[in-house]
């Protein structure tokens, strides 16, 4: 599931719990890339796997 990059780092970890009983295999992009250093907390709150998106190698 590509979340764009719309979340906020709190909105993406409550995104994330809803999402679960779903089983997405991968959560990509949940916030923008000048917040990568927020990936780990969210990616810690989520049972799938949480992804960057290419966009991120472009900063």
């Amino acid at each position: 599931m590509d979340f764009r990059g719309r979340a906020s780092t709190p909105m993406a970890k409550r995104l994330v719990h809803a999402l679960e009983p779903y089983e997405p295999m991968f959560i990509e992009e949940p916030v923008l890339p000048e917040y990568n250093d927020t990936l780990g907390p969210i990616a810690l709150a989520a049972l799938m796997q949480v992804c960057a998106s290419i966009s991120n190698l472009l900063i």
